[in-house]
C-alpha cells in the first residue's frame, strides 16, 4: 500500500479488498472454497477440514468460503490445519496432520494444488484412499493437477487469463489510466480426487 500510494503502476497478484490502493488482478477466492466445500458436500462428505495457512488473505478467503458451504448444508464449521505454502516445509507440516485428518475428515479443502498433492500423497503412505475414504480437493488448477494419480479435483485461477490481465492493466496504468483491480470467477475442475 505504501508503494502504491506512490506508484501507482504497481499491478499485484491477489485479492481486492476494499479501500485498497493497490491495483490486484486475481480470483475471487471466498467463491472459489464455496466451490471446493459444495464438491466435497456433493460427493457426501460431512466432515469437512482446510489445510493451508490462513494468515495469508487470500487462503483466509478459500476457507471462510469453505465454511460459506458448510453452513448453507447445515454441517459443523469446518476444522483448520495448517500448512504453509514454503514447499521445504509443507510435506512434514502436512504429515504431522495426517493421523487427527484421517480420524476426523472425510473431506479435505486445500489451500493450493500443491498442498493437496502433498496431502494425497501422505494419505496414501498411511493406506488412505481417495477419494474413497478421503475427497481432496486443490486450488490454482497447475498443470500437475491432472497428471498426478489420482487426477487432483481442484478450482481453476485461470492463470493465463489472469496474466494477460495483469499485462492490460499495467499498461492503461503506465498510460496514466487509473485502471480499476479484476476480479475474475474461479472454476471448479473436477477429476478424481472428489
Amino acid at each position: 500500500e505504501r508503494v502504491a500510494a506512490w506508484y501507482r503502476p504497481m499491478v499485484v497478484w491477489g485479492s481486492h479488498r476494499p479501500g485498497q490502493i493497490h491495483c490486484t488482478v486475481g480470483v475471487d477466492n471466498r467463491l472459489g472454497g464455496r466451490l471446493a466445500g459444495e464438491c466435497l458436500i456433493g460427493a457426501g462428505r460431512k466432515r469437512l477440514a482446510f489445510l493451508g495457512d490462513t494468515a495469508a488473505p487470500e487462503l483466509s478467503e478459500r476457507f471462510l468460503g469453505l465454511c460459506d458451504a458448510a453452513s448453507a448444508a447445515g454441517l459443523p464449521t469446518p476444522i483448520k490445519f495448517e500448512a504453509h505454502l514454503a514447499s521445504d516445509i509443507m510435506a512434514e507440516e502436512i504429515a504431522a496432520h495426517v493421523e487427527r485428518i484421517v480420524a476426523e475428515v472425510d473431506g479435505l479443502a486445500a489451500a493450493s494444488d500443491l498442498i493437496a498433492m502433498h496431502a494425497v500423497r501422505a494419505l496414501a503412505d498411511q493406506g488412505v484412499e481417495v477419494p474413497a475414504q478421503i475427497s481432496v480437493t486443490g486450488f490454482d488448477d497447475l498443470p500437475l493437477a491432472e497428471q498426478t494419480i489420482p487426477r487432483l479435483t481442484t478450482i481453476s485461477q485461470n492463470i493465463a487469463e489472469g496474466a494477460r490481465a495483469m499485462v492490460d492493466v499495467l499498461f492503461e496504468r503506465i498510460g496514466g489510466a487509473n485502471a480499476p483491480s479484476v476480479e475474475m470467477a474461479p472454476a471448479l475442475v473436477r477429476r478424481d480426487t472428489a
